[in-house]
């Protein structure tokens, strides 16, 4: 199912999406919200997930450590996408924006100039990275690991898929979704924790928008 969900994200980037700020983030809230409804309604995936959403910690350790460790770990994630964006705009070359011409605005962008940038920033952003980490970090993580592969392995599929989920935002941004994705998948295999990289990633995300 998760491989599935995967899937549909990828190919979901293919529909047209409303050129009206309005119903873009509508539907994308709606896309999102459908996705994490799916994937927490099988039993077996919500369970494995749910050890996931706590906080990184270990045992015996001071109070406060692990909200410290939290901290750490968005910063961590953050800064995994901060370096895909210095590498993305610095090193790589310019002819590779030509490979894959982005077809339709993104939602974040149409809503930009729009009244309801204010809804993109505290609902959707919010709403997309938990979905992304879900799906790409957690959900991929939980298929490979019953396959029993190695991590590099699961950093490398992760982090394609995570780059192929931004074709049709073009080559460039499929190149900074693949390189952030090595991160934040390095980050998740780090403390199994998906809050950290659920604020990082919104963080970004807030930043850039």
């Amino acid at each position: 199912m998760t491989a599935g969900l995967s899937l549909a994200v990828m190919a979901g980037q293919f529909v047209p999406r409303a050129s009206d700020a309005a119903y873009a983030v509508l539907f994308g809230l709606a896309e999102n919200l459908a996705i994490m409804a799916v994937l927490f309604a099988h039993p077996a995936i919500r369970r494995a997930i749910r050890p996931m959403l706590g906080l990184p910690r270990h045992p015996f350790e001071l109070a406060g450590i692990g909200l410290l460790r939290w901290i750490l770990g968005g910063g961590l994630a953050f800064l995994c996408f901060f370096l895909a964006l210095i590498v993305t705009q610095l090193w790589l070359p310019q002819s590779l924006a030509t490979l894959i011409p982005v077809e339709t605005p993104h939602t974040f962008d149409l809503a930009k100039a729009e009244p309801l940038q204010s809804i993109t920033r505290y609902l959707l952003l919010p709403v997309a990275a938990t979905m992304e980490e879900l799906v790409f970090r957690a959900g991929i993580f939980l298929v490979l690991a019953n396959l029993n592969a190695g991590p590099a392995v699961i950093v490398l599929v992760s982090a394609t898929a995570f780059g192929l989920a931004h074709t049709t935002s073009g080559a460039t941004a499929m190149a900074f979704a693949f390189l952030a994705g090595i991160g934040q998948m390095g980050v998740f295999l780090m403390w199994r924790s998906l809050p950290p990289l659920i604020f990082g990633h919104y963080i970004y995300n807030l930043w850039r928008t």
